[in-house]
């Protein structure tokens, strides 16, 4: 099984070249993705490595966490680290709960006063 794994803090002149000649020493290596940065005077600061299997990452990650490249500690995952920007169009609600912005209907994504009744079963009497 594919798996993705993360790879974070790196040098803004790396090449995704460098990485699969890196990253390959660990296992099968289907891709690589360079995230470009948001700070356009940083183009890139993190990348996706694609593993052909789970092992191979697992291996990597065994291998590169903490390596030094270009006086830079890389920093490796499985999954991506959540941003506070994947969390735009979220508020706080009332109650603890995260109210969604921008739904149809004028939907605030409060499941417990915006569900419509649920509807009888229909082999049920009503």
């Amino acid at each position: 099984m594919r798996t993705k794994l993360y790879v974070g803090n790196l040098p803004v002149n790396i090449t995704e070249d460098t990485l699969l000649s890196l990253f390959s020493e660990a296992g099968v290596v289907v891709s690589v993705s360079i995230i470009p940065g948001k700070n356009p005077r940083r183009k890139k600061s993190s990348a996706y490595v694609t593993f052909a299997t789970r092992a191979g990452a697992l291996k990597a990650i065994r291998m590169f966490r903490g390596f030094t490249l270009d006086n830079r500690k890389l920093k490796l995952s499985e999954e991506a680290p959540l941003r506070y920007s994947s969390l735009k169009g979220l508020s706080p609600g009332g109650r603890g709960i995260a109210r969604i912005q921008g739904l149809p209907g004028g939907l605030t994504g409060d499941a417990t006063t915006d569900a419509p009744p649920p509807e009888p079963h229909p082999t049920l009497p009503k």
